[in-house]
């Protein structure tokens, strides 16, 4: 069954199209009749880059929300055309719809809920081409090439449509600008790296309080950067992973560390600059800790997991998966299963081999 559900799931591209020979509906302001012209209404509201074939996507303004509004409201008007073009009208505007779309799917009458859910089932096989083809084209390069934030920004995507670049590189910007700040008038990438650390710690774990979400452990959202930046909880990899984008502006050398159960990040201590102490430090984002190599030896050994391979970076390939397997299980764990088998498509694009470590 599971192998069934993969093959139609993959077999599934239905990446939305706009073509401006499609028509639209308008309304006269006499009466409640509708007629149609040529789209020069969605030249407005309809500016939308949505994906095919197998070009990359293209940004372009999103519609306005009063006319997604409209088109929702026009889901249940008296006139069954009506109702039909503004469903096709909204099906064209794909993902930035998705969002209204799932409120209406729950709050409105029941024709908008009808039909919202039946675009919304349309617009997530879009959704799903889109990623697939994202991930396969990640999947294509070396290690050396692998954009981790990128592969973040995709699995934001996946547990929320409508999360964009700059839902991640505004407040990663704004976070490093805040760690440069305690160091005073020295670049990080040339300070002390135990100062440095030290800044890190203060401004994230202290002034910004993220921290490890225990009280919902298993929810998809803490596989989402976008959702960890915005509520400051989250699993140990996507903690330690604000720590290396934030390490990464600063061109500061923060590499993650795949330990066994809970992912942490380390300073290399081999690229400190000047005359500074080569050691490493270790950072626990999860709880909010640094660690000395030997303070971080001696809990792995407390544990029975120390292993000299857990002080070596992550792969960015073997990191994605890794992120991929927790959200899978995640969306297993609150019942979305349909989700769940996407999620493992995702991670077998990147490698069908690949044994990985949760957490």
């Amino acid at each position: 069954m599971a192998r069934d559900r993969y093959e139609l799931y993959h077999g599934q591209q239905g990446i939305a199209q706009y073509t401006g020979r499609r028509r639209i509906v308008r309304y006269s302001r006499r009466s409640n009749r509708h007629r149609t012209e040529a789209p020069r209404l969605f030249a407005m509201v309809c500016a939308v880059g949505l994906w095919c074939g197998a070009g990359e996507a293209a940004e372009a303004p999103a519609p306005a929300s009063s006319a997604i509004a409209r088109l929702i409201r026009e889901l249940e008007d008296d006139q069954f055309s009506t109702r039909e073009a503004s469903q096709r009208a909204l099906i064209r505007l794909g993902r930035p719809v998705l969002g209204p779309l799932k409120l209406a799917a729950s709050n409105g009458s029941p024709e908008i809920r009808r039909r919202a859910r039946a675009i919304l089932d349309k617009l997530h096989y879009g959704q799903h081409g889109y990623l697939t083809r994202e991930f396969t084209r990640l999947a294509s390069l070396p290690d050396s090439q692998f954009d981790l934030e990128e592969a973040m920004l995709l699995i934001s995507q996946i547990v929320d449509p409508d999360v964009t670049k700059a839902d991640l590189a505004g407040p990663l910007d704004e976070l490093a600008r805040a760690v440069q700040k305690r160091l005073g008038e020295t670049p990080a990438k040339r300070a002390d790296p135990r100062l440095v650390m030290e800044a890190f710690r203060e401004e994230l774990f202290v002034e910004r309080g993220f921290r490890g979400n225990r009280e919902n452990y298993s929810h998809p959202d803490n596989s989402s950067m976008a959702k960890v930046l915005a509520t400051r909880q989250g699993l140990p990899i996507l903690l330690s992973h604000v720590v290396v984008s934030v390490g990464q502006r600063l061109e500061v050398p923060i590499v993650g560390l795949g330990v066994p159960g809970v992912y942490m990040a380390k300073y290399e201590g081999s690229k400190a600059p000047g005359n500074f102490p080569k050691d490493d430090i270790i950072v626990n984002a999860f709880e909010g800790r640094v660690l000395s190599v030997e303070e971080f030896q001696k809990e792995l050994t407390n544990r029975g997991e120390f292993d000299l391979k857990a002080l070596l970076p992550s792969p960015r390939r073997k990191t994605v998966i890794r992120m991929l397997s927790n959200l899978s299980s995640h969306c297993d764990a609150i019942g979305d299963a349909r989700l769940a088998v996407q999620v493992r498509q995702y991670q077998l694009l990147l490698d069908i081999d690949a044994a990985v470590d949760e957490q």
